[in-house]
């Protein structure tokens, strides 16, 4: 009796595996999909929340929505990749033009000194070479994400078709999902509780306090950016040719402790005041001189009001985590490993500190 017993446990655990197996062959073609439906869900629940008060059918406030989604998201989205592939075009020539120009003679002054000094660091054959490759590499980078995205358009229409019907599930039947889950998991209560406490208030940090305080600071830039190129700009050209590009670099080095976005608008505004200077140039420097005030006091200065306000105070996340798990996760998963990345790592952190507790 015992061996039958015996036999009947060992079938369904090997049966058990073999449908877990298959399940994770089945889900992995949309496991990106599926992340990011869930990460969207987390950021538009209070939504959510809000259209219930008013819709009493929780479909409906599920679906309008997964409406919002797609109308200020995923349509732009494709539209901005539209625009960066032709903005790093024009970026690639321009940085070209701008570093490998001819020295100007008879220049005077500590300004032109520094620019020649820098010129004649230029001159140098190896140094134009690797400047000039990696700028190269950079345009084609991007072009060729871009093409790959368009060549694989059938992929990308049925991934965010999945998207969209797995966040119309997660907004209506989330918070059953997560009952279920936390029933499984065979943990202690206490253990179960805080280890949700913490992933939810992590999220919050990650999601809120980085993801959308940088996307945010992206934003602000673009309007500095179009701001300096509507009211400095000489007439029949602009001073900053990819504004839409620059803003994206900007928002991904935000996510970056300690080298944030000053990383971009810094030596942008130096630039600016350098070659007004340089070219005698009075717009040239004012738009150098706004830029710096509007990055110093407007952009930089996103952080200590979003993220606060966005993610509170309640999830304290070392930098060198936020750090490691952002640049980690981006390479290996892809866009969706910049809110993955820091999760993993933060969450393995949790689970040490309740071993470290003796909550095990």
């Amino acid at each position: 009796m015992k061996s039958l017993e015996l036999h009947r446990k060992v079938f369904f655990y090997i049966t058990l595996l073999v449908l877990i197996v298959l399940a994770v062959i089945i889900f992995f073609p949309f496991f990106k999909s599926v992340i990011a439906a869930m990460v969207l869900a987390f950021v538009f629940y209070p939504l959510y929340k809000y259209f219930n008060k008013h819709f009493s059918n929780h479909t409906w406030s599920a679906v309008l929505v997964v409406v919002i989604v797609l109308l200020l998201i995923l349509v732009p989205f494709g539209i901005l990749l539209n625009q960066v592939v032709k903005e790093s075009t024009v970026a690639y020539v321009s940085l070209q033009q701008v570093i490998f120009a001819e020295k100007t003679e008879g220049c005077d002054g500590g300004f032109c000194f520094l620019v020649e000094e820098v010129k004649d660091l230029l001159d140098d054959p190896k140094i134009k070479f690797y400047l000039n490759e990696s700028i190269q590499k950079f345009s084609t980078f991007v072009a060729q994400t871009a093409a790959a995205v368009l060549v694989s358009l059938p992929k990308v229409v049925l991934n965010i078709f999945i998207l969209l019907i797995t966040l119309f599930f997660f907004l209506r039947d989330g918070k059953e999902f997560i009952d279920k889950i936390v029933e499984i998991v065979p943990l202690k209560k206490p253990v179960r509780s805080k280890i949700f406490f913490q992933f939810t208030n992590i999220s919050k940090a990650v999601v809120y306090g980085y993801i959308v305080a940088a996307l945010i600071q992206g934003i602000v830039a673009l309007i500095g950016f179009y701001l300096i190129n509507l009211l400095f700009s000489p007439e029949g050209s602009v001073l900053i040719n990819a504004p839409i590009l620059w803003a994206l670099v900007l928002a991904l080095l935000a996510l970056v402790p300690i080298i944030g976005s000053g990383f971009v608008w810094v030596p942008m505004a130096l630039f600016f005041i350098l070659r007004g200077y340089y070219f005698d140039s009075l717009t040239t420097l004012w738009a150098g001189i706004f830029l710096f005030f509007y990055g110093a006091l407007v952009i930089a200065n996103i952080d200590n009001i979003v993220r606060p306000l966005l993610a509170g105070n309640k999830a304290k996340i070392h930098p060198l985590l936020i750090f490691i798990g952002i640049f980690g996760g981006l390479f290996a998963m892809g866009i969706i490993g910049l809110v993955i990345g820091p999760l993993v790592l933060a969450l393995l952190v949790t689970y040490l500190k309740l071993y470290e507790d003796h909550f095990v």
